[in-house]
């Protein structure tokens, strides 16, 4: 088994990291040691399984910020030196009663590390908290477990954590930010759907990672193409690209696009092509009842 890990720049859309690991390899094993190249006021979008106590202490200790869900087996506590973590129990009676939407308090994470971050709670709806019950309950079955009282109360509520300052993220805009990380779902999708990462028409392993490593380089080339095409449509027209569009686009002309990797004169007359057709072939459509993209976008920068 095989895993990938990838890490890109939201706003640039720049490739950071793409790596092949074991897929037995724990998740947040590699999230922990493969955060190397932290910068001041970084801020780090990833998925929960990537969020260890280890991973956000590495991220506030470099002066970087980070944006996650809270995982269920991380404790919070009220104060620097409290002796006993936070009963969620008590805020999801406080938003019940007081029927809010979310609320916000600051605590801090984890018994050693003891982290200062903002938690932004907000009740689950029904579907999701009976989907989160039946994914951990056989989670559970499976490893002669139960499903614990406290993983209950936490799956009725969203939470969210976070290490920037309220004066430079409301409460409002934190669940916005984080809506962010889907972002990664849909190019893992692309790369699935449309760019195939995962069929492969050989079980001998060098003609695998022949085709593997290929397939890689040719995504890589591609979403540097599309991260330029998505900067000029921005600037000219404020408008955003989609790349699902993209991908459709490009596999509907793979002669001019492998020309254009073999020619310069080529690959001008496939940019001038794509620019061309971008604006009513790739524009990024705004979903129903969901932000927009440039929203959000407006809210993070």
């Amino acid at each position: 088994m095989i895993s990938i890990q990838y890490e890109y720049d939201f706003l640039s859309g720049q490739s950071l990291d793409l790596r092949l690991t074991s897929g037995t390899q724990n998740d947040q094993s590699d999230s922990a040691d493969f955060t190397d190249d932290i910068q001041k006021k970084d801020l780090f979008i990833r998925d929960l399984g990537y969020c260890t106590v280890k991973y956000m202490d590495k991220i506030h200790r470099n002066e970087a910020y980070f944006v996650n869900r809270l995982g269920s087996q991380i404790n919070i506590y009220e104060a620097k030196d409290a002796q006993d973590p936070i009963d969620i129990d008590i805020y999801l009676k406080k938003l019940t009663k007081n029927k809010l939407d979310f609320m916000e308090e600051e605590v801090f994470l984890g018994r050693d590390h003891r982290i200062p971050v903002r938690i932004i709670l907000a009740p689950a709806d029904q579907a999701t908290y009976e989907k989160r019950i039946r994914k951990t309950s056989k989670q559970a079955k499976s490893a002669g477990n139960k499903v614990t009282e406290k993983f209950k109360t936490r799956a009725k509520l969203n939470i969210v954590v976070t290490n920037v300052p309220t004066e430079m993220l409301k409460s409002q805009d934190v669940r916005k930010v984080y809506s962010l990380r889907w972002q990664i779902e849909l190019i893992f999708k692309t790369w699935k759907s449309l760019a195939t990462i995962d069929e492969f028409n050989t079980t001998k392993i060098h003609r695998f990672e022949s085709q593997l490593y290929g397939k890689l380089i040719w995504i890589i080339l591609n979403t540097n193409l599309f991260n330029w095409v998505k900067r000029q449509v921005k600037t000219q027209q404020n408008r955003l690209c989609s790349i699902w569009k993209y991908y459709t686009l490009i596999q509907s002309i793979p002669d001019q696009l492998f020309n254009a990797f073999n020619s310069f004169k080529e690959f001008n007359a496939l940019i001038k092509n794509i620019i061309q057709l971008a604006p009513a072939t790739l524009y990024l459509e705004k979903k129903k009842n969901k932000l927009s993209l440039i929203h959000i976008m407006d809210a993070l920068t």
